[in-house]
């Protein structure tokens, strides 16, 4: 048993090794999987699960989920980006800024209202995006676009209250 856990820690260093020194990894979108997950393959290859770094959508279940999915795919879809990564999140995805022809996508989606600022992970990010990030959320606030058109629990809370009706 121990064996195959030492195989799986291997593999999994061998497979993210190269991304996670790589500032900045040319991309194809291949799969766009919720408002701040999708999936690219780079030009050898290589498919990667990317998450947006600072930015949290609605999960799928939950109230926007699918408007949010649909506003990042009209974004990116079938196109190439440029992604500057940053760190592996709990879930094993890679963190990470994503460009379209130098526009943010991730502040892009808050932009539109079509996510929240990721609180929870703030250290993932620098002072300034979280600055940047914080104006950009803000800004859909104040319109009541997107989301912000009503209240809404947002998605690390819908999370925690998912798994507590689980568990009753």
């Amino acid at each position: 048993m121990r064996t195959r856990i030492d195989c799986l820690i291997l593999l999994a260093t061998l497979i993210f090794t190269p991304i996670l020194h790589a500032e900045i990894l040319p991309a194809h979108i291949i799969a766009v999987i919720d408002g701040d997950t999708v999936r690219v393959q780079d030009k050898n290859g290589m498919k990667y699960l990317v998450s947006l770094n600072g930015v949290d959508a609605p999960e799928m279940m939950q109230a926007h989920g699918k408007t949010a999915k649909d506003q990042l795919c009209k974004l990116i879809c079938d196109k190439d980006v440029v992604l500057s990564f940053n760190k592996l999140n709990t879930e094993g995805h890679v963190l990470s800024t994503m460009y379209l022809d130098d526009k943010d996508i991730n502040k892009a989606m808050l932009e539109k209202g079509m996510a929240w600022q990721n609180i929870i992970d703030k250290e993932a990010i620098s002072r300034q995006r979280y600055s940047t990030y914080a104006r950009a959320e803000n800004s859909a606030r104040i319109k009541s676009i997107g989301l912000w058109q009503e209240i809404n629990v947002a998605p690390w809370r819908w999370r925690q209250i998912s798994q507590a009706s689980v568990w009753e």
